[in-house]
Formats: structure tokens, C-alpha cells, sequence
């Protein structure tokens, strides 16, 4: 076993030098040499070779020791370049300066292990072949007695919340007797869910969990409970701060995820009934309203410089400093609050897991595309009557409603992309671009209000006036385009462009 073992390492150890050099431009160095193990005397097995085998147990921990913040730690962020079963091949980072190649073969208790340094601008060169494979966490060292260390991993991002702490022996012997203490969880030495390879592909898993696409060969009430659930997750994670991602980023996204959780509520309103459907909606639309200050301010900065780069012969002359300067305080204001806002955060946190579970009970009734089709249907012809309705009088109420019901066609599209995917991406694309154009004349709107509200913030009445000249001429452009992708989205009958979407995904085996 252990020359099998040191033939694969050796081989794998040249790839991943090859890698390394091919990425970097520094001359090839030594590959370092793994060595088969001696020849036994008499014809007996070669006995193993400890050179590289590392002996180890890992526990899950529920309960940190109290005083964990006084023993020696290090931040750590690894990412695999390649995994192919009991071997895998990684790179990390250690206190954002030490910086390594690591091969791994082998699974439970004995595992060989071989460790190379390499220098920054390669592991730069390599990071990104990691995607979706990684992990960040922080490992404390606490003395176990007899010179052993418990190694204590406290992981962020996604796996925010889960411990363990590794031991490594001296020999087997040491490690059968080997006494857990207390604080001590379970044991997962040889769960492969808690390996760390596992652990960094988690992120990847989740994602695919979490499409907000119906799959053909999956019950339309299953597939609708995941991505409802999914969306809650994608809230969660970003409000508990797993994903990293800057306060701005991350609410956008959830409040986007909570409009998509609208969304599919409102397909599905048939089976659920009414009274559950308003109650749905209004939790996920309450929770949307209480993370749209620093949105709403932001996006009329975005609106201004957008407005500001289309025409900058026309508004270079006017002075729109303040009045940009006004709207950066308020944003600042609104996102200093959301931040200190822990109390709202673990409300709308409460809220969602509790919505959650009711969403994991739904009563859908049907299992194929019947369980959808009342709700597309409902979702078209709401367009396509709000389109008509801004037609014939464009009015930033009825422009603004045509929007919303195009967003809930849009995700509806979304869901049902398997039907016949080249056709539903046209469709999809189209509901996307009519969404942005309503969107951004929605914007523009507000900004006005906003200039006239603030007047103050304006040297002179002039930069006002001509501030409001180039959004009219801007909201007549949007418009202009908008009813042209309109006439084109909204042609057919709500009954004849739902029958087409059935007839595709039943043609593709969906029931």
C-alpha cells in the first residue's frame, strides 16, 4: 500500500510542480523525491514507511474552551486545485504571508502527506483555480498533554458555525488510547462529509442546490419547495455574513432573493390558497422594505453619474456637486443604521426561518406543470395589461406598476427555463431588459423628486431646472425603447403563451 501510495504522490507532486510552472516565471526547481520504501529480509512485506504519514483524529465541537482566545492561532484560507478521490492536491495561506502546496493520499486515521512552500505571486497564479473549492478558517493550538496539540478549526464564509479540532499521534498505539475530553463532540475521523476537501466544496453544492430553475426530471412541487428554501438560505447566509460580501452587495442581493421568493409565491398561489399566499408575500415584502434605505440611496447615486456620463456636455455646466454630495450623506446615514441594526437583522432572520418551514409544508397539490401554469398564466396577462395600461397613458404610477408585473413574469421565466431553454432565453433576456429600462426610468423619477425636495442643495435655480430637463429627455428614451421590447414581449394571448411553455416542458419529459 505504501509504494502505491508513494508512486501516486510522486506522480501527483510533478503534475502539480508542472501546474506551478506553467503559471509562474521563475526557473523550474527540484521536484522533491519520494523514496519506495526498503525491501523487507526474507521475502517479507516491506514494513510502512512513517516518512510523510501523518496519524490523526478529527471531532466536531460544539463548545469551544472558554479560553480559547489565549492560546496561539493562525488565519488560514485554502483551495484545492484538484481532487480525485483519496488524493487531493491543495495550496494555502497562512497569516496572509506563509504560502504552501500541499499533497494529501489516503483517508482515515493514516494519511501520507507531503508539503512544498511555494512563493506568493505563484500561489496568486493558482488561487483562482480554486474557485468553489475553498475554505477560511482559524486554527488554534492547545497543548493535549505528552507534547500532543489539539489543532482547533473555528471556519468562516459559509461554513460559519461549524468546529472541529484534530489530534495528531505518534503512533497508532497513541492513538487507541487516546481519551476524548469533554469539550469534545463527536467523532468524524472517518465521515468524508468532514473532510476538508468536503468542507471547501460545500459552497459549490449549495449553489447547485439553490438554482432558481425548475429541473425537467424533478416534481414541480419538490423542485418548488427548493428553490423557495434556497432563496431563504441565500437571505440568511448573507445577513449572517457567510458570503463575505460588502453590507451594500450583500443587501442588494437579499432583497433581490426576496423578490424572487415573491415571485414564487405568486406562481404557485392556486395551490397554496389565498390567505397563505398574502401572508407569504407580505412577510417576504416586509422584510425587502426593511433593507431598502441603503439600497433606495444608492441607486439615485448610480442614477445621477449615469445621468451625468450620458450627457456631459449638458449637465458639465451645472453644479450638481452638493446636491451628489447630499445623496452620499444620506446613503452613509441609512447603511450607518442598517449596520448597528443587529436587533432588525435577528428579527428579519427570525422571520425568514419561520417562513421556511411553512414553505417546506406547503399543500401543492399537484406534482407536474399544473402546480405552475395558473400562476405564469397570471403573471403574462398582468404584463401584458399593465403594458397596455402605461400605453395609453405613461404615467409614473402606471409605468412603474407595468414594471412590477414584468419582474414577476421575469422570475416566473426564470423558473421555467427547461421548458424549451433556447426559446425561454429570448424570453427571459427580453423580461430583463423591459425590468432594467422600467427600472432605470423609475430611478430617474425619484431623482426628481428628490432635486425638488432639496432645492437648497443647489447653487442656483438653473443646475435644478436643468437637472430635471435632461431626466425628461432620458425617461423619454427609456420609455420609447420599453414599449418597443413590450409590443414584442406581450404579442400573444396569456392562454396560447402558456400552452407553448407547457408544450415545451412536457416535450422535454416534465410531467
Amino acid at each position: 500500500m505504501s509504494v502505491r501510495i508513494a508512486r501516486v504522490a510522486s506522480a501527483v507532486a510533478v503534475v502539480a510542480w508542472a501546474v506551478v510552472q506553467l503559471e509562474g516565471r521563475r526557473p523550474r526547481p527540484r521536484i522533491p523525491e519520494v523514496s519506495p520504501a526498503p525491501p523487507a529480509p526474507d521475502g517479507q512485506p516491506p514494513a510502512p514507511d512513517p516518512t510523510g504519514v501523518e496519524i490523526e483524529r478529527k471531532f466536531l465541537v460544539e463548545h469551544a474552551p472558554a479560553d480559547l482566545q489565549r492560546y496561539p492561532s493562525e488565519q488560514i484560507e485554502q483551495g484545492y486545485l484538484a481532487i480525485d478521490g483519496e488524493v487531493e492536491l491543495r495550496i494555502r495561506r497562512l497569516d496572509e504571508s506563509t504560502t504552501v502546496l500541499t499533497l494529501k493520499a489516503g483517508s482515515g486515521e493514516s494519511r501520507l502527506e507531503e508539503e512544498f512552500e511555494i512563493n506568493g505571486s505563484r500561489f496568486g497564479a493558482l488561487w483562482p483555480l480554486t474557485a468553489r473549492r475553498r475554505l477560511r478558517k482559524v486554527r488554534y493550538r492547545i497543548p493535549a498533554g505528552d507534547e500532543l496539540v489539539y489543532e482547533l478549526d473555528v471556519y468562516g464564509g459559509w461554513l460559519s458555525g461549524l468546529m472541529t479540532a484534530e489530534i495528531e499521534f505518534p503512533s497508532l498505539e497513541a492513538s487507541a488510547a487516546f481519551q476524548p475530553p469533554s469539550w469534545l463532540g463527536r467523532e468524524v475521523t472517518g465521515d468524508p462529509s468532514y473532510k476538508n476537501q468536503a468542507l471547501a466544496q460545500r459552497e459549490a453544492q449549495a449553489r447547485a442546490d439553490r438554482v432558481f430553475r425548475l429541473r425537467v426530471d424533478e416534481p414541480i412541487r419538490d423542485g418548488i419547495v427548493r428553490i423557495a428554501s434556497g432563496q431563504i438560505d441565500e437571505v440568511l447566509d448573507r445577513l449572517e455574513g457567510r458570503t463575505e460580501e460588502e453590507l451594500g452587495v450583500a443587501v442588494h442581493e437579499s432583497r433581490k432573493s426576496l423578490k424572487r421568493l415573491r415571485a414564487v409565491t405568486r406562481l404557485v398561489r392556486a395551490e397554496i390558497g389565498d390567505e397563505p399566499y398574502r401572508h407569504e408575500n407580505a412577510c417576504f415584502r416586509d422584510a425587502g422594505r426593511a433593507l431598502s434605505g441603503p439600497r433606495d440611496s444608492q441607486v439615485l447615486i448610480q442614477a445621477l453619474d449615469a445621468l451625468v456620463g450620458r450627457y456631459p456636455a449638458e449637465l458639465g455646466e451645472a453644479s450638481l456637486d452638493g446636491f451628489r454630495a447630499g445623496l452620499v450623506s444620506g446613503y452613509e446615514s441609512l447603511r450607518a443604521e442598517l449596520t448597528a441594526g443587529a436587533p432588525l437583522l435577528a428579527e428579519i432572520e427570525g422571520e425568514l426561518r419561520a417562513a421556511e418551514e411553512r414553505v417546506m409544508a406547503w399543500p401543492l397539490a399537484h406534482t407536474g406543470f399544473r402546480a405552475v401554469a395558473p400562476g405564469l398564466e397570471r403573471a403574462y396577462r398582468g404584463g401584458r395589461r399593465a403594458y397596455r395600461v402605461a400605453r395609453s397613458e405613461p404615467s409614473p404610477e402606471h409605468l412603474h406598476e407595468w414594471r412590477k408585473r414584468v419582474k414577476d413574469l421575469w422570475y416566473s421565466l426564470q423558473i421555467l427555463e427547461g421548458a424549451e431553454p433556447k426559446r425561454m432565453k429570448k424570453l427571459i433576456r427580453a423580461a430583463r431588459e423591459l425590468s432594467e429600462l422600467l427600472g432605470d426610468d423609475h430611478d430617474l423619477v425619484v431623482l426628481e423628486e428628490r432635486a425638488a425636495s432639496y432645492r437648497g442643495d443647489f447653487p442656483d435655480r438653473a443646475s435644478a431646472m436643468l437637472l430635471r430637463v435632461m431626466c425628461e429627455q432620458r425617461r423619454a428614451e427609456l420609455q420609447g425603447n420599453a414599449f418597443g421590447v413590450g409590443s414584442s414581449l406581450f404579442r400573444e394571448r396569456p392562454a396560447a403563451f402558456v400552452g407553448r411553455v407547457e408544450r415545451g416542458w412536457r416535450k422535454r419529459g416534465g410531467s
